[in-house]
C-alpha cells in the first residue's frame, strides 16, 4: 500500500492565496458546440466568472478569465 504525506506548514503561503497563477486564464480542451455551450452556461451562472471562445472549427475551446461577471 502506497500512503502519501504532505505536510499543511509545506506549502508556501502564496497557495493559501490562490497561488501564483491565480490570475491566469485556464483554457479548457476543445469541444463540439453542445458541450461548449453547456460549458458556457455552467461558468458564468454557477461560478459566475468571465470567459472568452478561442480557437476555431474543431480547436474551439472556452478560456475562463480570472474575474467576475458583471452583474
Amino acid at each position: 500500500m502506497f500512503t502519501a504525506f504532505v505536510s499543511v506548514h509545506a506549502w508556501p503561503p502564496m497557495y493559501a492565496r490562490g497561488g501564483p497563477f491565480a490570475e491566469e486564464a485556464v483554457e479548457l480542451l476543445p469541444r463540439d458546440d453542445r458541450l461548449l455551450a453547456m460549458q458556457a452556461e455552467l461558468i458564468s451562472r454557477e461560478y459566475k466568472l468571465e470567459y472568452e471562445e478561442c480557437g476555431e472549427g474543431s480547436a474551439k475551446r472556452i478560456r475562463i478569465l480570472h474575474t467576475y461577471a458583471k452583474q
